[in-house]
């Protein structure tokens, strides 16, 4: 029989480990009402749990890829910024280094394809 793998929203447990259950994790962090080092909600991949055997600190099982989309249209900002460096050559030996910001604009639905396809290299 095979593993039975979810999507999940997490945090961590109170000496700041994730769950035994987690095989895959550390992603989207956003900060919730809990003390630290439970102060994070966390989205990962989860081995073996189901909705009759969760531990306490799994707080969501993303049952379908549009569930994972939901959420993420709530956390995921429009547009991501990136400070950057790039080293620019303006004659032949001659470089200089330039600043700028690398504006990405983020797509929930891209994420959470991406993400969810990491289910794939469990099953």
């Amino acid at each position: 029989m095979s593993e039975n793998y979810n999507v999940v929203l997490y945090t961590l447990d109170r000496d700041g480990q994730a769950p035994d259950s987690i095989v895959d994790g550390g992603y989207y962090a956003v900060e919730n009402n809990f003390q630290p080092p439970r102060d994070n909600s966390i989205i990962g991949i989860s081995s073996g749990i189901t909705t009759e055997n969760t531990p306490s600190n799994i707080l969501q099982i993303f049952n379908t890829k549009d569930d994972l989309y939901n959420y993420l249209v709530t956390i995921l900002p429009e547009k991501n910024e990136l400070f950057y460096y790039e080293t620019v050559e303006v004659s032949p030996g001659v470089s200089t280094e330039i600043s700028g910001i690398k504006t990405t604009m983020i797509d929930p639905e891209q994420e959470a394809n991406e993400f969810w396809s990491r289910l794939d290299e469990y099953q």
